[in-house]
């Protein structure tokens, strides 16, 4: 009797668990866009929202002293240079990334951003944003993974063996529906899910270091004293 009262228990976990998995798939699966407003004609960029469930993976910066206003050079640089290298897997568009939590971004349109998605990595995106600071360029990418309840929970387990102990039950459930989910969270990662993330994320990294350079040899920059900080979970080079 004992066995078949945790049966039923664990049953309708597992179900309740799929359920809402599922749900925050429908939520998540065009990774928080806002639809267009009223009366905006399609051809123009459309929003995407940022939430707490996004975090932040790998990132990458440099700023390039009189290269001001060459922001949108720089970005059809570094769509020419992904199309000429024929990355497989891609979707590259430029986007008005805002914030949800703060509401003056949405009235004010966030900012320009070229995303990158890898349709073999899922919930991964790639943000690239280029502005004028002063008489520089910054120009920075951030890999960034928006995250699932499974995802939460065993990376939380992973940080914490007593809570798994502890959750023995509900872990075995969430880590075979995470399975099943395709999720692919760094600290869960296998080494074929590692390799595909490094040369997705690497070669992003070259086309707009590419770019950049591109740019600056057309001024006549010394792209030598271009200094690229790269920090994360991958050893990005």
């Amino acid at each position: 009797m004992f066995w078949l009262f945790l049966l039923a228990v664990f049953g309708g976990l597992g179900y309740y668990m799929y359920n809402l998995n599922k749900q925050e798939e429908i939520e998540g699966s065009d990774y928080g866009d806002t639809p267009l407003p009223e009366g905006q004609p399609e051809g123009q960029i459309r929003r995407m929202k940022i939430d707490g469930k996004w975090r932040t993976v790998n990132t990458s910066s440099t700023l390039v002293e009189g290269a001001e206003g060459k922001q949108d050079i720089v970005l059809e640089f570094i769509k020419r240079n992904l199309k000429v290298i024929a990355v497989p897997s891609i979707k590259v568009e430029e986007r008005h990334v805002v914030y949800s939590e703060v509401v003056a971004d949405l009235f004010a349109g966030g900012r320009k951003m070229l995303v990158i998605q890898n349709k073999k990595i899922r919930g991964y995106c790639l943000f690239v944003h280029i502005y004028d600071y002063g008489k520089q360029l910054h120009v920075s990418w951030y890999l960034m993974l928006r995250e699932n309840w499974l995802s939460r929970l065993l990376r939380y387990t992973e940080l914490h063996w007593g809570v798994t102990i502890a959750l023995f039950p509900v872990v075995i459930l969430a880590k075979i529906f995470y399975t099943a989910s395709r999720t692919t969270i760094p600290e869960l990662m296998n080494m074929f899910d590692t390799e595909e993330l490094t040369a997705y994320c690497t070669t992003v990294h070259h086309a707009v270091q590419g770019a950049v350079n591109d740019v600056a040899s057309d001024l006549e920059l010394n792209s030598a004293k271009i200094s690229w900080q790269t920090r994360g979970f991958l050893t990005i080079v």
